[in-house]
């Protein structure tokens, strides 16, 4: 069996919004009420281009250019790396007693 992610297109945005594990021939029997398209997924991805890098979860985004799922970030300002993983334009410090939080006005960790 494979892992499967069901992608729902909205507006140019293709958006995970389920994940399953079934043989291929199984997913012509599933009933939707929605226009969606499945897509594998691969649990061992780790980064693997291969793979399409990461494994989707509910709420991840699929390029369909590029043929990858990625987490999608809350910060304009933040880009994918070479491992389709969004980073921030500043590195992150290291802060001992409290976690940093991002300040997206700004562009800094505060």
């Amino acid at each position: 069996m494979k892992h499967w992610a069901k992608v729902k297109t909205e507006n140019g945005i293709h958006t995970v919004i389920d994940v399953i594990v079934a043989n291929e021939s199984d997913l012509k029997n599933i009933v939707s009420n929605e226009p969606a398209q499945w897509v594998e997924t691969f649990p061992d991805a780790n980064g693997d281009s291969k793979k399409r890098y990461n494994y989707a979860s509910i709420g991840y985004v699929w390029d369909v250019d590029g043929d990858f799922f990625y987490k999608p970030s809350q910060y304009a300002s933040w880009k994918l790396d070479s491992k389709k993983i969004m980073q921030p334009p500043v590195a992150q410090g290291t802060k001992a007693d409290s976690p940093y939080t991002w300040d997206e006005a700004n562009g800094a960790w505060k």
